[in-house]
This record gives structure tokens, sequence and C-alpha cells, in this order.
């Protein structure tokens, strides 16, 4: 009977886990240098310290130990790449004493690990040779399993983690990045919102030129921005998007940025950060660009008058964000010359993007107005519209038509009166300097219904001379005394002739008089112009109107 018993007894102590050996930091297993140390948790207790970055501030958690002490002087890193368990892993200077590094899961880089919660590492940077530290080995919300640590020399930290020790890159190609090691260093592009890991290269363009940098598909949420130096000025920033730029399709996973303009041989200044602190991996693409030739204010291409103008801000750089703008943006712009009217409508009506327009007095001066939703009687992204009233007639304003955080596309710029119809006559041919140091247009007022019969045509700004309307069937462009002929024949005079008053003619057309009918019909004026010399006479630019019943 108390052989049975003792032989029970045996049993079930037999059935107990063995405590770990190194189940406690007093008790740590002593290793050294770099290699590789197996270990399992599976019956270990709780220490009673909780590490930062766990999550035990009330379970017990099963955790083992090692004291290890480093031989030479130098930066290691600790890892646990697949573990068979969600693992936590942290480094003391001694037993009870100072935390000196924590992770609990995600890493990616050292050895196998490939960022899940069974991969953990630590960079320890400046030991000491001969100093023994503590290594604990515990498990997230409980959990327990095996693993192998791995010591190395050397650090996860990145070498260009900070831009003073940006890597050296030149030219155009593809190079692959990864932030999650790097640490942050101080620098908050303009387009992010708080400081995150980054990485820097320092890149040299081979040639003058105008330069796209794109990240496609990253495993973040990424942002990429340009300076001249470290410290200095912000060239680009971008914290996503780059929809239709190679593999690019405008998520937060891609960024597009372009530099117009670049010396050849300069250095460049490029960080690659994350939003809101995220980090992760990708690749960076460099390649040359042709920018539009309107992407400069300084460049406006010159449009005038009413009608409508195509527009495009397809490969455009930033220049001026507009108050009702964000972020980088990608601008084109438009030198426009009013006609005689001082009150105008801007419109542009169901764009392919989310276009912003504004409206500037001059290149760098006042900007008069900005919308960026919701004109066209929508509330559409698709479309927007200014009015402008009190502006001086003949003169020219600079228009910058945009993307809402630098979207891109294409559509229409429609400039009509304020108040009157949207589109009545287009602008075409080419109109010469007259004695007033500028250009005659032709303008129209009233309506294009041939029923309403309520047309006014102007032309200006013209010298106050003695000038004569008339219009034919088709458009031509002939070099004819000091301008150019824009109506082709047969040509039918509007008389009587008129005088301009103040730099601007003015005539109300009857338009059964003139057996004006359904259809195209093309306008122009011509003016004596003593004061200019050469031929005494010149010619405003055309204007076709396409009248309705």
């Amino acid at each position: 009977m108390i052989k049975a018993l003792f032989a029970s007894i045996s049993v079930a102590l037999a059935a107990v886990p063995a405590l770990a050996q190194d189940d406690d930091c007093a008790l740590a297993t002593p290793i050294a240098d770099t290699g590789s140390f197996p270990f399992a948790t599976i019956g270990a207790t709780d220490s009673g310290l909780i590490a930062d970055c766990n999550n035990q501030a009330s379970m017990a958690s099963a955790d083992v130990w090692f004291a290890w002490t480093p031989t030479a002087s130098g930066n290691y890193t600790l890892s646990v790449c697949g573990a068979s368990y969600d693992i936590v892993l942290a480094a003391y200077d001694a037993c009870g004493g100072t935390l000196l590094a924590c992770d609990d899961g995600f890493a990616i880089g050292p050895g196998a690990c490939s960022g899940t919660i069974f991969d953990v590492a630590l960079d320890l940077p400046g030991l000491v040779g001969g100093t023994t530290y503590l290594i604990q080995l515990d498990g997230w919300n409980g959990a327990t399993g095996a693993g192998t640590l791995d010591i190395a020399t050397g650090s996860l930290t990145p070498p260009n983690d900070d831009c003073a020790n940006a890597m050296p890159i030149s030219g155009t190609g593809s190079i692959p990045f990864a932030t999650l090691s790097a640490t942050d260093s101080g620098l908050i592009a303009a387009c992010n919102n708080v400081t995150s890991a980054d990485t820097w290269y320092a890149w040299t363009p081979a040639t003058s030129d105008s330069y796209e940098l794109s990240i496609c598909g990253a495993s973040f949420d990424v942002v990429l921005a340009a300076y001249d130096i470290c410290g200095g000025i912000e060239l680009a920033c971008d914290d996503a998007g780059g929809d239709g730029v190679g593999t690019c399709s405008g998520t937060a996973f891609d960024v597009v940025i372009r530099l117009p303009f670049l010396t050849g041989g300069t250095t460049y200044l490029l960080q690659i950060d994350g939003w809101d602190g995220a980090t992760g991996t990708g690749e960076l693409d460099i390649a040359t660009y042709t920018p539009p030739p309107n992407d400069e204010c300084a460049n406006a291409s010159p449009i005038a008058g009413l009608g409508s103008f195509p527009v495009d801000n397809g490969q455009a750089t930033s220049e001026v964000t507009a108050s009702c703008n964000f972020g980088n943006t990608a601008d084109v712009w438009y030198e426009w010359t009013s006609a005689a009217e001082t009150d105008y409508t801007f419109r542009i009506c169901g764009a392919s993007y989310d276009v912003m327009m504004a409206v500037w007095d001059a290149c760098g001066g006042s900007e008069l107005a900005c919308d960026d939703i919701g004109g066209c009687g929508s509330n559409d992204i698709h479309d927007v519209e200014i009015d402008l009233a009190g502006l001086t007639p003949f003169t020219t304003y600079l228009i910058q038509v945009d993307g809402w955080a630098g979207a891109t596309g294409t559509g229409v710029l429609d400039i009509s009166v304020l108040g009157g119809p949207s589109d009545l006559g287009t602008n075409y041919c080419a109109t010469s300097v007259n004695s007033t140091g500028q250009g005659g247009l032709m303008g129209a007022t009233g309506s294009d219904s041939v029923s309403a019969n309520n047309l006014t045509l102007t032309a200006g700004p013209v010298p106050d001379q003695p000038g004569l309307f008339f219009f034919g069937p088709s458009q031509v462009q002939v070099p004819f005394g000091n301008g150019f002929l824009c109506v082709g024949n047969p040509i039918v005079r509007i008389n009587p002739p008129s005088m301009a008053v103040g730099n601007l003619a003015t005539r109300v057309v009857d338009l059964p008089t003139f057996g004006l009918m359904p259809g195209t019909s093309e306008f122009q004026y011509w003016f004596r112009d003593p004061p200019a010399g050469g031929e005494l006479f010149n010619l405003s630019d055309g204007l076709e109107i396409v009248f309705v019943p």
C-alpha cells in the first residue's frame, strides 16, 4: 500500500514541468559574444518585471533570461525571427536596472525576420566590452513558446538615417529603400503631420533637366520631400498621389514630386518618411520629364477676351499654392487680357480631375479670387467657378489652373461676361500691337439668338480713330496693314463706320439688316492708326459667333 502511494506521488511529480534555470533575472543563463542561442518560455514563470513594450500590467507573463557579456565594445543587434509565439524582447543594463531597448513584434530586416508578431529585433549601440547585460524573452498577452536568439555586431539603423549622412546617389534609375529601423531626424516636411522615422539620399542629377521622383506601391503610407541642402529650402513634398505615373494608382502608398529645371552636378537632399509615423519599404524611381511650356507664371500662355480655352496640368509642377488649395500642387498658367467689359465669370466645368483655379493681378502679386469646388451649378470637385467684377478693360491678369493636393488632368476654361451668356463668341487669330501699346481684341455682349436680335460688338484697346466692323463666313490669317486679316471672303461691312472713344469701339448690330442667320459667322474690326506709322492702319483679332434661331 505504501509502495503504491509513493509510486503515484512519483508519477505526479514527473508530470510537473521543471522550473527553468533561467526563469528569473537573478538566475539568468550566462552567454557571451555573438551567435545563436535557443530558448523556450514554456513552463517558465513570471519574473514580475514588465518591459515598456509589453501589455502585462495586470497579467502574469512567463519569461526567461540571459546574462549576456560581449567581449568587444561596439554596436550590436539582437533578434528573434520566426518564434513559435507572440514574442517580446527586452534588454537591461542590470537586473531591475535601466531598460535599454524593447520590441514586441513586426521586425523586418535582420536574419529571416519578415515583419510578423513572431519577429523582434533590438538595436544596441555603444555597448562596453566585458560588461554584462540582461536579456528578457517574454510573451505578449501571456503567450509562451520557443525560438532562437541571434546576436550579431552592427546596427539595424540605416547609415543614411540622418541628412548629414545621406546616401550618395546620382543620375536616374531605381533605388530600393527601407525606413523600418530608421530614427527620426527631427525634420518634418510640409506635407507630413508628425516627425517620423526617415532615411536620406544626397542625389546629384548628371545633367541639367527636369526630373520626376516617384515611389509607387510602397509597403506603408509614404512621404517624399526634396530640399536644396540639409536644413535648407523645401523644393517639393508629396504625401499621397501619383495616379498614372509609372505603376502609381493614386493611393497613400504612392507619391510623386516633380523638380523642373534642375542644375546638373548640383546635389539635392531627398527625405523618405512616413505619414503619422508609418515605416516600411519601397523603391524610389528617378526619371527625366518634360513640363508643360506654361508650367511657370513667367511663361504663362497668352489668351484674351471671351471664349473657351483647353487646359491641361499633366506633368506640371508646383509654383504657388493658392489660398483654397493644399499641399503639393501641379499648376499651369494663362496670361489673360480682358476685353472691353469689366465683370467676368471664369468656369471650368466637368474637368477630368479634382480641379482648382485662382486669378491673380500679376505673377507674384495679389490673389483676386480662388475656388476649389462647386462651380457650374454643382457641388462637384470637377467644377470650379469665379465671378470677378470691376476688372480693368484691356488689362492682363494671371489665371492659375491647378489640382487639389497635386491632382492632374484636363478641362476647358470658359470666360464669359458676368451675368451674360456663357460662351458668346470665341476669339481666334493673331493680333498685333497698335499705337495704344496693346493688340486690339474683339468682344461681344447680348445674345447669340437671331430672334432675340440683341448683339453688341466691341473692339479694344484701339486708337481713338475711325474704324469699321465687318464679318464673313470663314477664318483666315493673312498679313494686312500693320496686322492680320482674319475673315475670309465674301466680307460684309457693318456700316456706318465707328469712332473709338476711350480706346474702345462699340457697335450695336441689327442682325436682319446685315442678313445674319443661324450658323457660324466670323467678325473683326479694321481701324486707322496713323501714330503707329507703317501702313497707317491695323486690325483686331477675330471673333467667331455661332448663332442660333
